[in-house]
């Protein structure tokens, strides 16, 4: 009956120390801050604005998000695993311990408790985990961490709108021509309609301005006055003679540099006259400023 009771003592001490168990060393704790922002919608506003042959865009784009901020909170249990050929040294190791950590207390008591307990409980629990057959001492290499929880908490939601220039191209569609444009820091872009007027099928009764892709463009349509039509029609013929014939009369010359003026296109008048002073001697430059004087006075 002995043998039998030290036999099932023995078979029950192997098949605890083979199967014992990890060292639980502690719970880590993360905590994840997390903000989502989703966008529910994006619309781009057009303000275009015509002043002589001068067409002025102001473009903006308002997105509406929601946002969600959250917190997630995962716990891991951190162990040292158990591996049973450790316990062939870990028992002296586990002695040695006690031994340095009975020591280190009992000096102390006599400090009055000076020393760290760092110091002081460590060298304890090592001890009693090394002579523990069934436990291993903690390691900070073998170390193992398993996830326990994994929460997630909603903090805030909200729903937020955030008005911007538009950044981009502007479209601008007269007839069967279209020209694109970018914008500047400020949403803005210009377009003359001498950019325009020669095109093959321009129509300058209506201009359409366009901004954004498929899904939220926005257009504009933009209709020019009658006497604009008429005055742009009469300053592109004025402007076409000097791309075809030299040596003008001065006279002509004066009365096509003040027509432009009176028509408003005063930047098209003062880059004619700059055109056609370079090819003229001193004497016509004097006799050309002379024609162009009479006609202002």
């Amino acid at each position: 009956m002995n043998y039998k009771a030290f036999s099932t003592t023995a078979l029950i001490f192997s098949a605890a120390l083979l199967n014992g168990c990890s060292n639980h060393v502690r719970v880590d704790t993360e905590v994840q801050r997390d903000i989502d922002r989703q966008a529910l919608s994006r619309t781009i506003n057009l303000d275009a604005d015509a002043k002589g042959h001068q067409i002025t865009v102001k473009s903006e784009q308002r997105e509406h998000f929601r946002i969600t901020e959250s917190e997630r909170t995962v716990t891991f249990d951190v162990a040292t695993p158990y591996q049973p050929a450790r316990e062939l040294y870990e028992p002296f190791v586990g002695i040695f311990s006690i031994t340095a950590g009975v020591v280190v207390n009992v000096i102390d008591f006599a400090l009055l408790g000076l020393i760290p307990n760092e110091f002081t409980n460590k060298p304890l629990y090592v001890g009693f985990a090394g002579l523990n057959p069934f436990m291993n001492i903690e390691s900070t290499t073998r170390v193992e961490r398993k996830q326990l929880t994994d929460d997630v908490r909603v903090l805030d939601e909200r729903e937020e709108y955030v008005t911007k220039p538009f950044a981009g191209e502007v479209t601008f569609n007269s007839g069967t021509v279209r020209l694109a444009k970018a914008v500047d820091n400020n949403g803005t872009t210009d377009l003359d309609l001498f950019d325009i007027i020669n095109a093959t099928g321009a129509d300058l009764r209506k201009l359409t301005v366009s901004a954004g892709a498929e899904e939220n463009q926005v257009v504009k349509h933009v209709f020019i006055d009658r006497r604009v039509q008429a005055r742009l029609m009469e300053a592109e013929r004025i402007l076409g003679k000097y791309q075809q014939e030299t040596g003008q009369d001065l006279k002509v010359v004066a009365a096509d540099i003040h027509q432009l003026a009176e028509l408003g296109f005063n930047d098209k008048s003062l880059k004619l006259e700059e055109l056609t002073r370079a090819a003229m001697s001193t004497d016509q430059n004097n006799e050309l400023t002379a024609e162009i004087n009479k006609l202002y006075m």
